[in-house]
C-alpha cells in the first residue's frame, strides 16, 4: 500500500476497512486477476444456466507438510555415532489458478462461516469455466471474506476441498432442477413508456421472459 503511495486516511474516511483487509489478501498471495466479474453461460444441464464469478485468478499458493530429516549423530547412549532424525513441516509455493467467491463481512469473528451451499455455487462456476475456456485449468476453489480487524488488516481465505462426492450431489440436484423447469424463466418484463413517441397510460407493454429476450435481441441486431 505504501509502495503504491494510497491515501489510507482517504481510505477510512469513505471505503469501509474491508478494501484494506483485500489488498492484504492480494499481498499475502501475489494474486494476478484472470478474469473480474465474469458473466458465463453453460450449456450443462440441458437447457444450462448463467452466472457471474467473482474473480478469476491466479495466485501463489502454499503447501505444508511434514517430512523427516537428518538432524546429526548421536553422541552418547546406546545409539551413539547413529543418525539421528527429526520431523519438520516443509512449504512449497506454486502457482495455482483459482476460483473466489466474495462474502460479506460480519461483525463479529466468532460468527463467521461460510455455509455448505457456497461450495455449490463454486462447483458450478469451476463447471462454467470448463464449458467456456478449455485452456483455463481450475486448481482451487475459495470463499474470501473480511474480518471484522481492529488493529491490522485481516481476512478469512477458505479453500474448499470438494469430494466426488460433492460433485455427484451438484450434479443431481442440477438434474432436479431442470426437471423442474427452474432454469426457466418465468414471470413477466414490464417495458416502460417510449415517451419520445407519447406519453399516456396505454404506453407500456408486458412481455413474457421469452418475448422480452427475443425482443431485446432484435433491438440490437437492428442497431449493429
Amino acid at each position: 500500500m505504501t509502495k503504491n503511495r494510497l491515501n489510507v486516511g482517504f481510505l477510512f474516511g469513505n471505503v469501509k476497512p474491508d478494501l484494506l483487509a483485500f489488498a492484504k489478501w492480494i499481498e499475502d498471495y501475489k494474486v494476478r486477476p484472470i478474469a473480474i466479474e465474469a458473466m458465463l453461460v453453460s450449456k450443462l444441464y440441458g437447457e444450462g444456466f448463467c452466472l457471474a464469478i467473482d474473480l478469476i485468478c491466479e495466485l501463489d499458493y502454499t503447501t505444508k507438510k511434514k517430512v523427516t530429516v537428518e538432524d546429526g549423530l548421536y553422541v552418547r547412549g546406546d545409539k551413539k555415532g547413529q543418525v539421528k532424525y527429526k520431523d519438520v513441516i516443509e512449504e512449497t509455493v506454486t502457482t495455482k489458478t483459482f476460483i473466489v467467491d466474495y462474502k460479506s463481512n460480519f461483525f463479529e469473528k466468532e460468527d463467521k462461516s461460510f455455509f455448505d451451499t457456497q461450495l455449490f455455487q463454486l462447483i458450478a462456476a469451476e463447471k462454467a469455466v470448463m464449458s467456456n475456456f478449455t485452456e483455463i485449468h481450475i486448481d482451487g476453489l475459495a470463499n474470501w471474506s473480511p474480518n471484522a480487524w481492529r488493529k491490522e488488516p485481516s481476512y478469512t481465505f477458505d479453500v474448499k476441498k470438494p469430494t466426488m462426492d460433492n460433485y455427484r450431489e451438484f450434479d443431481l440436484l442440477m438434474h432436479i432442477a431442470q426437471h423442474k423447469g427452474f432454469f426457466r424463466p418465468s414471470g413477466v418484463q414490464f417495458v416502460p413508456p417510449d415517451v419520445s413517441h407519447k406519453f399516456d397510460s396505454t404506453n407500456y407493454a408486458i412481455l413474457s421472459q421469452k418475448e422480452f429476450v427475443e425482443q431485446q435481441l432484435k433491438t440490437k441486431s437492428d442497431v449493429f
